[in-house]
């Protein structure tokens, strides 16, 4: 077994860097202050308010996300797979989206996952999901015993 890392292909090392340093963006973060604001339902702040007039701040943005992270939501989960594979071993491909599918939803908490997603994305305008295979690691226990 070969424990080197992998080479990494030239170039790809700069270009991620370049995707990561273009991901930032000052105007992103404050987009995204704001909507989290109004969804909310904080006070606008910043002078905007008028002293003796009304303060009643509505909550429409909190509304129209719930429903449309619902409405998506039931897409993903209403059927009977999370997720389906195409291969041309037709066996293959039902067995692996069988397998993942109830993987995915029930050892890993399939529908909290995707609901923070779509969350994520409506407010943050960036709903990330990553995921990857950790190998198994096992250990082996032996009793010693004490010849004294």
């Amino acid at each position: 077994m070969n424990n080197e890392a992998p080479e990494v292909p030239e170039g790809l090392l700069s270009f991620l860097q370049t995707e990561a340093s273009e991901a930032r963006s000052d105007s992103l973060n404050a987009e995204r202050a704001v909507a989290l604001s109004f969804y909310n339902g904080e006070a606008f702040g910043g002078g905007m308010e008028v002293a003796g007039r009304s303060q009643f701040v509505t909550r429409d943005v909190a509304e129209v996300v719930d429903y449309m992270v619902e409405t998506v939501l039931e897409m993903f989960v209403s059927g009977d797979n999370a997720v389906e594979f195409e291969h041309s071993d037709k066996a293959m491909a039902k067995a692996a989206t069988v397998i993942i599918s109830r993987d995915f939803m029930r050892k890993q908490d399939g529908y909290n996952i995707l609901l923070d997603a779509l969350k994520s994305g409506l407010l943050d305008k960036t709903g990330v999901i990553k995921t990857y295979v950790k190998p198994a690691e096992y250990r082996t226990v032996t009793d010693e015993i004490d010849p004294a």
